[in-house]
């Protein structure tokens, strides 16, 4: 067919009464046909190709060589005639339109649904390969939505089409589009889910159908509007013949009253062109349009009104589609006129499925959690469907293991985005380059300067060209003209030749960086990284799991295995490191976080995406739809937060918290017993590989840094960051250690009246299932220092993903003993709190919710558990919920055998002033006192030493560090480079003064002490100055029974 032709043959768009009365007397659905035909060669798969040149019972390979062959089928009636390209693309592809006949109806619906027999075929749009051999091809099935065509998605086919190894489908509905039209009476049933299910089976019926006709096993299933909502149905009722989901703009997600969609037509801004402001309805109003919607179908007043018809259809289609181009507008009025004009059929579904307003009777928001297929739900940034259905449906489906779900919101788009841009033509340019695939939302009159900024590259290296491996033009020549002048339009894909701008000009040779300066390259002022998380250095633990396997092994079964030692089958193969048998059979309630991340990359393709992105629940300001001052002064669907639904955290990112050393513990617990107040430190140490859990990470304790503080008998009072804070995370990382969390105590004798003989030395039990594990205010506690201290890791679109920062508490078990229980809060809790959503309750078992004020917008909040009668119950979160959503359970232990860093622990403890004093002198006399290297690298081999040292003034940053190389290797080559230094040198001149000092102080103490003994002999001790107390040495009066500051019996 001479595409040239079709506007002498296809009636032009009425404008007037005139036309529309000439255009009723000359139109017939073969104009329809031949305008869809037109619209789809747009695509370059339909060369050559002529309406009935090939038979519609044939597959596109042997219609395609019937064609060749020159077997025509014009004697064929209408119904069976079908349209075929007969000259292959670049990419080998041509396009087949045909109807395929999909047999009676199911004896059910027969009777419900239609009034006697009638022809059923569903028209179909196919691009593929003329080849019978369609083994792992991708099929790609793509549904309308109410009262549309296939022809509607015109634009998109070459995209879809250019799917490597793809076979694309865009089908009418059975009663719609260009499909053909049975009879459709009123679903019989009693109530409205009867008539709902009775048309939901309508078009699941016809698909699954026409699917089997087509010998399509799995497929892509593409749905927009009313098409998603019948693509989800669908993929309820067959999960196993979809492996994704693809919902565009979706019905039915949602439920709500008329004013709300109008309110959201509203907020949308006139998406598509020409589109009025609606209204809000009176209570009478809302009744009139009930009755409209469940009695009258939009497309009965085209054909009641005779020779106005035209003219309706044409001001639908100029207002949809006015942006085309004036033979494309032409071509889309005749189809959209076919489509709109001929006989009634399953457009009368449409009460019986969405409420006025297009809700849904029962939406599929909850109705959606039994797929296990990926999920993706697409919207306009200007769409007046409610995105907020598609978050919650992810929400559903996530909670219940569909991990794989995500909302995406096209900017600048409206309903109708698959054709149009807001307020422009959809123009996307795709841009390969060796980094992978762009895609660049451009305008036509937009400069080629755009496509260079996009990319990141040097202009003076970069070419572009329409073909991979061909030599392109130099981007100095492109710049300057703009992409229509280029003929750079959409969906165009170029090919990308460049060098990244830092090897684009080789840089002099450099002194070798040191550690910190390798950590991250440096940035000029405002300057950030176009990829965040290729400059994170991670710990080094994560570079070791990110080189492992991760499987889990397995040795031969006995049992069930049947081949020889070398051989390998289902019960002997390793398993994946998230496997949920082998953890559930094991007793690991949490995966490791490189587990999960293994999980979440088992989809990821060849073109590197971090699949993590860090929670945030804060308002964006400013708005990206820039539609209305930034928050607090306004706020919309676009900016702000969507609702929360609490959930357990599957994953947690430190897996078991190990303590080097016994001691470590037990200095914390010393203080307690001699003053009955709480004390609080810092774990220091590093992260090593968990065996016990697959891909697990543990953090090992050396030491326990106590940060200045004020104890009390049933809390302490901290000042973080204190003071000295950045010297002794410097001096950890000398160490090549790091805070790995914090632990505190938290203590009660358990008979504080000292009576009962049968709980002496035994602890309160204060933290059970029948009161809290952890308060609220330490839960907040905690996500505030882990939101500080961010694991940096490449998998994250920020660099950075939730916190491997541990909370350890020293509390009493019901046996009354001193035990260790480690915590985690969730990454939601670090969310939450990072945009002031929570705060502490007076119950501690408990967290509330802060209401929105002018300052703080806090979305609902929702959590879900099992009622006693075993049902899954939503509620909501607010005021308060329980804190164990948040909290997640992290093991502790021992080593069997120990082999800390710092082999020391006597050198008193930091901030203890009036107890435990560090003094210098108590080193000195150490250093004096050591006889061998051995000894001496012992007694530095302490990590309150070390960092007592660096307050003193006598080692330098490089001491310091030289000091620190001693402690933790104890190597004598290490202890010889340190002695050498001239700042040791000054501590040992000052100890040999120091040594000779001690030596004439004790001659004297002698003396003088020989000299009292004699003068006092006899008389009794201490009876005229009170009592010490055995435990903090504190003199009490004579006759007292326990001690008046720690409280202990003396």
């Amino acid at each position: 067919m001479d595409l040239l032709q079709l506007s002498a043959r296809v009636s032009p768009v009425p404008l007037s009464l005139r036309d529309s009365i000439k255009a009723w007397f000359t139109y017939s659905q073969a104009q329809a046909a031949e305008s869809e035909l037109y619209l789809f060669s747009r695509s370059g798969y339909f060369k050559g190709a002529e309406l009935g040149n090939a038979s519609a019972g044939d597959i596109l390979a042997d219609a395609f060589e019937a064609e060749r062959k020159n077997v025509t089928s014009a004697k064929l009636s209408a119904s069976h005639y079908a349209t075929i390209g007969t000259e292959p693309a670049a990419d080998g592809k041509v396009g087949y339109i045909r109807p395929i006949d999909i047999g009676s109806p199911k004896r059910g619906l027969l009777s419900r649904l239609f009034k006697g027999p009638s022809e059923r075929h569903i028209n179909t749009v196919e691009i593929g390969a003329p080849t019978r051999d369609r083994d792992g091809e991708t099929n790609i099935v793509i549904v309308h939505g109410y009262g549309a065509g296939a022809a509607f998605f015109f634009r998109n086919m070459q995209t879809l089409a250019s799917v490597p190894n793809s076979r694309v489908y865009a089908i009418d509905w059975l009663g719609m589009g260009r499909s053909s039209r049975p009879s459709f009476a009123k679903p019989k049933g009693k109530t409205v889910l009867e008539r709902m299910q009775s048309t939901e089976e309508f078009f699941i019926d016809s698909l699954e159908k026409w699917r089997v006709k087509m010998n399509i096993d799995r497929m892509v299933l593409v749905g927009h509007s009313l098409g998603g909502y019948m693509s989800s149905v669908y993929a309820l009722r067959y999960p196993e013949r979809v492996s994704r989901l693809v919902l565009v703009s979706p019905a039915g997600f949602s439920d709500g009253s008329l004013n709300d969609m109008a309110q959201r037509f509203k907020d949308s801004k006139a998406a598509d062109k020409g589109q009025k402001m609606p209204f809000l309805l009176t209570p009478r109003g809302q009744r009139i349009v009930s009755w409209a919607w469940n009695n009258v179908s939009p497309f009965a007043f085209v054909r009641s009104t005779a020779f106005f018809g035209p003219w309706m259809s044409s001001s639908y289609t100029r207002r949809r589609f006015g942006e085309l181009e004036q033979n494309e507008l032409r071509a889309i009025h005749a189809y959209c006129h076919g489509v709109f004009s001929d006989r009634s059929s399953s457009e009368k579904c449409l009460p019986y499925i969405l409420k006025p307003g297009a809700y849904a009777h029962y939406p599929l928001a909850s109705r959606i959690a039994p797929l296990k297929m990926p999920v993706s739900f697409l919207y306009g940034s200007h769409d007046w469907m409610d995105v907020q259905g598609g978050r919650n449906a992810v929400n559903t489906l996530r909670e219940a293991g569909n991990n794989d779900a995500g909302v995406h919101v096209v900017d600048r788009a409206g309903h109708h985005f698959f054709r149009q841009w807001y307020a422009s033509p959809n123009q996307l340019v795709r841009l390969r380059t060796k980094d992978g695939v762009l895609r660049i939302a451009v305008e036509p009159d937009d400069d080629a300067q755009v496509l260079i900024d996009k990319t990141g590259a040097d202009a003076s290296t970069l070419t572009l060209s329409t073909e991979p491996r061909v030599a392109g033009k130099p981007a100095s020549e492109l710049c300057g003209k703009t992409l229509r002048e280029l003929g750079i339009g959409h969906g165009h894909l170029l090919y990308a030749e460049f060098a990244a701008r830092e090897e684009a000009a080789p840089a002099a040779p450099a002194a070798p960086a040191t550690p910190a300066e390798a950590v991250a390259p440096p940035q000029t002022s405002g300057q950030t990284p176009r990829r965040p998380w290729e400059s994170v250095q991670e710990d080094a633990v994560d570079r070791y799991w990110a080189t492992q396997d991760g499987r889990i092994t397995r040795k031969r079964d006995a049992q069930f295995c049947r081949h020889g030692d070398k051989g390998m089958c289902d019960y002997c193969s390793p398993l994946e490191p998230y496997d949920q048998k082998y953890h559930t059979e094991h007793g690991i309630k949490h995966l490791s976080f490189h587990a999960y991340l293994r999980q979440r990359n088992t989809a990821q393709s060849g073109t590197y995406v971090p699949p993590l992105s860090e929670i945030d629940y804060k308002v964006r300001v400013p708005c990206p739809s820039g539609a209305h001052a930034p928050w607090p002064a306004g706020i919309c669907t676009k900016c702000q937060p969507s609702a929360i639904t609490l959930q357990r955290q599957p994953y947690r990112m430190t897996d078991h918290v190990e303590f080097a050393h016994p001691s470590i513990i037990e200095g914390l617990l010393d203080i307690w017993r001699k003053t009955n107040a709480q004390r609080f430190g810092f774990l220091i140490g590093h992260y090593e590989p968990y065996s016990d859990v697959p891909m697990g990470i543990k953090a090992v304790v050396e030491a326990i840094h106590e940060p200045p503080q004020q104890g009390d008998v049933d809390g302490l009072v901290l000042g973080i960051p204190w003071d000295d804070q950045e010297r002794i995370q410097r001096l950890a990382e000398s160490c090549g250690m790091q805070v790995l969390g914090m632990i505190y105590t938290d203590l009660e004798a358990a008979d504080p009246t000292h009576t009962d003989t049968s709980r002496a030395g035994k602890v309160a039990c204060k933290r059970h299932a029948d009161s809290f594990f952890l308060s609220g205010a330490e839960a907040v506690f905690a996500a505030q220092l882990q939101q500080a201290n961010r694991n940096p890791t490449k998998s994250s679109t920020t660099g950075f993903f939730n916190s491997r920062f541990v909370t350890c508490v020293l509390s009493g078990t019901p046996e009354g003993v001193i035990d260790v229980a480690a915590y985690q809060v969730s990454e939601q809790a670090m969310g939450m709190v990072e945009a002031d959503m929570i705060e502490a309750s007076v119950s501690p078992a408990v967290v509330r919710v802060k209401p929105s004020s002018e300052s703080r917008f806090v979305p609902d909040v929702f959590y879900r558990y099992t009622n006693k009668y075993g049902l899954d119950v939503k509620e909501s979160a607010k005021p308060t919920f329980p804190i164990e959503y948040l909290i997640v359970n992290v093991s502790h232990g021992f080593p069997n055998t120990p082999s800390p860093r710092f082999l020391s622990h006597s050198f008193n403890v930091e901030n203890r002033p009036g107890l435990h004093d560090q003094e210098l002198g108590t080193f000195l006399r150490g250093v004096n006192a050591a006889q061998s290297a051995q000894e001496l690298i012992h007694l530095l081999s302490d990590w309150h030493l070390v960092a007592f040292l660096g307050t003193t003034g006598l080692l330098g940053e490089e001491d310091v560090q030289a000091l620190a190389r001693v402690a933790t290797s104890h190597e004598e080559s290490a202890l010889n480079e340190l002695v050498s230094r001239p700042a040791w040198q000054t501590i040992s001149a000052i100890a040999a003064t120091e040594g000779a000092n001690d030596a004439d102080a004790a001659a004297g103490a002698t003396a003088t002490g020989a000299a009292a003994d004699t003068a006092d002999d006899g008389a009794p001790a201490g009876t005229s100055d009170g009592i010490s107390c055995p435990h903090c040495t504190f003199i009490n009066a004579s006759g007292s029974t326990d001690c008046d500051v720690c409280g202990l019996p003396l």
